[in-house]
């Protein structure tokens, strides 16, 4: 083998080559460290044959002194035999360009001397590759510890092998470091309703393993370190390393608010259903209760006071009176009630009701109130704040079998965003604002978390068959959130009760007239004369309910014309229009509505008078225009006497209801 010249060895070696002795002088180099010393003005320095290298690094100044104290005491031990090899990587930047190198020393034993080889290799290249791999790590950092997202990953044995800030925060962990190395899938404590351990081969993380792509869950929930746990949303993709899945990266977002906005939803969705149905049955059952009652009425009339059916009659006029207040509560829980605003003191209401409240509560149970002298007004509607005050009390009574006490407070109270009472979906806190706060406590037996989720639902109850329509407390949920207000409840098994309801305080006489039907009360009757000798116009369309009325208006001396359909009272009264001095329709017809045979009837006697009956509510009223404040309107059912009242009320007003009409 022909054997090559060791200088054309070195020479064609890229690297910066020189040999030097045991005193560091410099006893051969190769081309490359010729160009380096040429390239970088350093040949002056001494770096060529016979020159001290040791000296050199000894004498060296500026930013890379340091470096080069380094390199003579590395240079030193290799001669001296206390190091094997040394090694230093340096930067030798110029004013255009940025550069590295790595010297290596080796030791050099050759015919009994002893000395060491020097390399400097450039390593610009690989550190300008590592330093751009850094940025981007870096990057890669700041997007996975930025996000709001949890992100984790797994090895094949389902072990965590990293996690950033927002998954260690929602599982439950100061440190991302401490969820490294666990084993999420038993971390997330997946069990059977039984309690037993759900295998890790059927968990959906693993799914992402086994089948090589990317898994989607929304209906998942995650366990904190403290066993509490959230549901979430996630997605796991494999890690695949050289055509094998080495792992799977899991992210995951914490869903409860979503939650709770999806059962706000619903409980709004399922609110809406109840008023279609409450608002689709009043009108009818309303009707079927004006017959009951008015026939009762007029039997109790005709019989004598000793006959022994009029404890019987007594008894259907109160079963009626049932069912009327029965709609209504339905119609409250819907907000298909009307509404009439006003300003409210709270503590006046309190103090007038309080003797009613104590008789309901009856005796062993005592009634405490505590209202505050600086309580604001409120906007609210008099009576459904009454009726909400009833409704809580009699709630508390029965809680409170064995005797007690409920007190019932008042108090002002500042919201702010971080503050306040804790929401559910059902229940959502107040805003921030400035509140007029009314409490409710009782000392009674309380309840427990699964029945408190579950108390403003209609026809919910606890109680003994016959014994609560389920209705009580969805009508005080119906009223407070048709009163821009919020409730919460306090409880726990054998420690009571607490309703916590929230009414934005309202500057007194703010809002007034505001709302649906603000403005529109009912008209005060308070002319006592029963009857009369004009001539009426009824409509209805329940043809019991219809001779009833008119059998009852007839008896009282009025002349009465009857029709069942709107279309027909408009003949009827176009026949003779003057002769008629009051339309008594009712609002929902067959054919067309009341309004709309007031408006046509108006046009031809602008001085006829109208009263409107109505089996639905105000709100249904108000949509087809009927309601201002020179509309008569008479709610069913009603009573014998408010009939008479009301037709002799309207009859006696001089002022006309053509303004307030537009069907």
């Amino acid at each position: 083998m022909k054997e090559y010249d060791a200088a054309a060895i070195l020479n064609a070696l890229p690297a910066h080559v020189a040999v030097i002795d045991a005193h560091g002088t410099i006893i051969a180099t190769n081309a490359a460290w010729v160009r380096m010393a040429e390239c970088s003005a350093l040949a002056s320095h001494g770096l060529g044959v016979g020159s001290n290298y040791l000296d050199v690094c000894a004498r060296a100044r500026g930013p890379g002194a340091r470096d080069a104290a380094l390199a003579l005491d590395g240079i030193w031990r290799v001669l001296n035999g206390d190091l094997p090899t040394y090694s230093l990587e340096y930067d030798c930047h110029s004013p255009t360009q940025q550069s590295w190198f790595r010297m290596n020393v080796a030791p050099l034993q050759t015919a009994g001397a002893r000395g060491a080889v020097i390399m400097h290799v450039d390593t610009t290249e690989r550190k300008t590759i590592e330093r751009r791999y850094l940025a981007s790590q870096e990057q890669y950092l700041l997007l996975l510890n930025s996000t709001a997202e949890g992100i984790y990953g797994l090895n094949l044995d389902g072990s965590c092998t990293f996690c950033n800030p927002a998954a260690a925060r929602m599982l439950g962990c100061a440190d991302p470091q401490e969820l490294v190395g666990v084993n999420l899938h038993d971390r997330h404590q997946y069990s059977y309703p039984d309690g037993s351990p759900y295998p890790a081969q059927g968990c959906k993380l693993y799914q992402a393993f086994r089948s090589g792509q990317g898994v989607h869950c929304d209906d998942e929930v995650f366990f904190r370190r403290d066993g509490s746990s959230f549901p979430v949303e996630y997605w796991s993709h494999p890690i695949h390393e050289g055509g094998a899945v080495i792992g799977a990266v899991v992210t995951f977002l914490d869903i409860s608010e979503r939650r709770d906005l999806e059962a706000q939803f619903l409980q709004a969705q399922k609110m809406e259903a109840i008023g279609r149905l409450a608002g689709g049955v009043a009108h009818d059952f309303n009707n079927a209760l004006q017959v009951v009652l008015t026939c009762t009425e007029l039997l109790e009339a005709r019989l004598d006071p000793a006959d022994m059916g009029r404890g019987l009659i007594t008894e259907i006029k109160s079963a009626g009176l049932r069912g009327a207040a029965l709609t209504r509560q339905l119609l409250a829980f819907s907000r298909k009630q009307p509404w009439r605003p006003s300003v409210v003191d709270l503590n006046e209401l309190i103090a007038d009701i309080e003797p009613m409240l104590q008789r309901m509560l009856g005796e062993g149970l005592r009634l405490r109130t505590d209202c505050d002298a600086r309580n604001p007004a409120i906007l609210a509607d008099h009576g459904q704040i009454e009726q909400v005050l009833m409704n809580l009390v009699i709630n508390a009574r029965d809680a409170m079998p064995p005797g007690g006490e409920l007190l019932i407070e008042t108090s002002n109270v500042e919201i702010d965003d971080r503050g306040g009472p804790t929401g559910n979906a059902a229940r959502p806190r107040p805003v921030a604002g400035r509140y007029v706060r009314l409490r409710v406590s009782d000392t009674g037996h309380g309840m427990d978390a699964a029945t408190c989720e579950r108390i403003f639902e209609p026809f919910f109850t606890t109680k003994d068959p016959g014994k609560g329509t389920g209705l009580g407390l969805s009508t005080v949920y119906g009223i407070v959130r048709r009163s821009n207000a919020s409730i919460q409840v306090e409880t726990a098994p054998d420690e009571g009760t607490s309703f916590h309801l929230y009414f934005p305080a309202s500057l007194a006489g703010a809002g007034a007239g505001a709302g649906a039907g603000a403005g529109v009360e009912a008209q005060p009757i308070m002319e006592p004369r029963r009857g009369g000798t004009e001539s009426l116009l009824l409509v209805e369309d329940e043809d019991a309910l219809r001779e009833l009325i008119c059998t009852t208006l007839r008896g009282h001396g009025y002349r009465v014309l009857e029709a069942r359909l709107g279309s027909a009272a408009i003949e009827r009264a176009l026949a003779a229009p003057l002769a008629i001095d009051l339309l008594v329709t009712d609002v929902i017809l067959p054919d067309i509505s009341g309004p709309q045979v007031a408006d046509a009837l108006l046009n031809v006697n602008p001085r006829l008078k109208v009263l409107f009956i109505s089996g639905y509510t105000d709100d249904f009223v108000a949509r087809h225009g009927a309601l201002t404040n020179d509309t008569r309107l008479l709610e069913k059912p009603f009573t014998v006497d408010a009939l008479l009242r009301s037709v002799r009320a309207v009859l006696d007003t001089t002022s006309a209801a053509r303004g307030a009409l537009s069907a």
